[in-house]
């Protein structure tokens, strides 16, 4: 269950079960205890996913295990999808529709506490066995990473012990913040968290460490949660980025390189904060500096273009519509001659694709 996160809590979830399942299929047999009693639960979590492999005796039409969790917990409106994708299994176009419906639900926060209690179970069949990192890595290394996030978190403010740290908030003025697909204006709040939570993994012999910044924008009265709260999807009340640090990888000219730490830190602090990065944090993090004067002209000239053909063909399909509805199809030649579709085609691309340009140009910078 040790792994880097991936993209929401679901597909994390679909993530460690697959990786679970994929022991089956070994000659051998390689699952303990708890993991056979938790097998058919592992199953039908690994069947949201398109990835996954599914052993033939398992390939059924059935999620009775994921139905009862729901029902455990009063979830009945998230009932009507899992019967649909039932019905709908095997038939693939409609069964990926339904999937994709289904995580969207089960990802906003009022599902969080099904997602707990499942993964809960998942993480405890996994406690006998050692982690890749203290198996594989040098100890000294582990040490002393370890030990300069401890001393880097607690030196910007942070409390904790290692892998997580919290700190407690304020955010001044506006910022532009990305969640689940959707664009949010934040600005003065009181009552902010801030949740760093790093993961360990070896990878082709080197450590890596992930840290997973949370975010959450407290109403009065409202306790705070754990980084695992930041996650979910909570229209823009809570937040969360990663951020990725390598004690050494081949780069681009294939020479050995160790990413700054101090800078890694750095980065992760300011985006659970919603700080923005300096320019060598970017190039740091992107592998270039992007130019947003650059970006600016290609939102404006992409989507702005792409809009103003739709808005202006739509508006043409309206304008034959309404004279249809009304019985004048002999208007509609007249109308179409006497509206200005120039001015209206270029009003809409400067409209849609500057505002684009300045948002997308702004979520750049943060």
């Amino acid at each position: 269950d040790v792994q880097t996160f991936n993209e929401t809590p679901w597909t994390h979830l679909q993530s460690v079960s697959s990786t679970i399942l994929d022991k089956y299929f070994l000659t051998g047999d390689f699952l303990n205890e708890r993991e056979k009693e938790l097998l058919p639960l592992i199953v039908e979590i690994s069947k949201l996913s398109y990835w996954a492999h599914i052993p033939d005796e398992f390939k059924e039409a059935d999620f009775s295990q994921l139905k009862s969790y729901i029902l455990k917990l009063g979830y009945r409106a998230l009932l009507p999808l899992v019967e649909r994708l039932e019905k709908e299994y095997f038939n693939d176009k409609k069964k990926e529709s339904i999937i994709k419906k289904l995580i969207s639900k089960l990802n906003k926060q009022q599902y969080e506490p099904l997602w707990r209690e499942l993964y809960q179970m998942i993480v405890d069949s996994q406690t006998d066995y050692p982690s890749k990192v203290s198996a594989c890595c040098s100890t000294e290394l582990l040490k002393e990473t370890r030990a300069d996030i401890q001393k880097l978190m607690e030196s910007r403010g942070y409390s904790g012990e290692y892998p997580d740290f919290v700190k407690q908030g304020s955010i001044r003025g506006i910022h532009l913040a990305e969640s689940y697909g959707m664009d949010y204006f934040i600005g003065f709040e009181k009552n902010v968290v801030y949740h760093i939570h790093c993961i360990e993994e070896y990878v082709e012999k080197h450590l890596l460490v992930e840290f997973l910044c949370g975010t959450e924008l407290l109403r009065k009265n409202e306790n705070p949660g754990d980084i695992y709260s930041c996650l979910f999807n909570a229209k823009g009340r809570r937040l969360f980025r990663t951020i990725l640090y390598e004690s050494e990888y081949v780069n681009r000219e294939d020479k050995n390189e160790t990413n700054d730490l101090e800078q890694r830190v750095q980065i992760a602090i300011k985006r659970a904060e919603l700080q923005k990065l300096t320019k060598e944090e970017r190039k740091a993090v992107d592998g270039f500096d992007i130019s947003y004067w650059k970006l600016f002209f290609f939102i404006f000239i992409l989507m702005g273009g792409a809009f103003a053909v739709l808005f202006t063909i739509g508006f043409m399909m309206l304008e034959i519509v309404t004279c249809l509805l009304f019985a004048q199809p002999q208007t509609i030649p007249s109308m179409l001659v006497d509206t200005s579709w120039w001015t209206m085609f270029l009003l809409s691309w400067v409209l849609y694709g500057g505002i684009m340009g300045i948002i997308m140009t702004i979520l750049a910078k943060r």
